[in-house]
């Protein structure tokens, strides 16, 4: 009899243990889904006006520039391309965790 009633405790142990921490994962989960929100919108916040840079980018390009001007102009439209990169690169990884 000893026995049953050290496995009924055990039983009655682990099933009031897991409703506990069903809150703990929810949090979790809403936290995550936060996160993954945020950095999409802010992936498309940054685009806007980086697009905008490159823009202005091309526009320059077509007006008369002197040697130095042309190459700081190369390394502005290197440096925003790199960075929309990395922008799409954190835009498929949030959507990615999304599901």
């Amino acid at each position: 009899m000893r026995w049953c009633g050290a496995a009924t405790g055990r039983t009655r142990a682990s099933s009031t243990h897991a409703p506990r921490n069903w809150p703990a994962r929810d949090t979790a989960d809403t936290a995550s889904r936060a996160k993954d929100d945020f950095i999409a919108m802010m992936n498309h916040e940054i685009r806007t006006p980086m697009n905008g840079v490159l823009g202005l980018v091309e526009v320059f390009e077509n007006t008369p520039l002197n040697p130095d001007q042309s190459q700081m102009l190369g390394m502005i439209q290197d440096s925003a391309s790199a960075l929309l990169q990395i922008l799409d690169d954190l835009l498929d990884y949030s959507k990615i965790k999304a599901g």
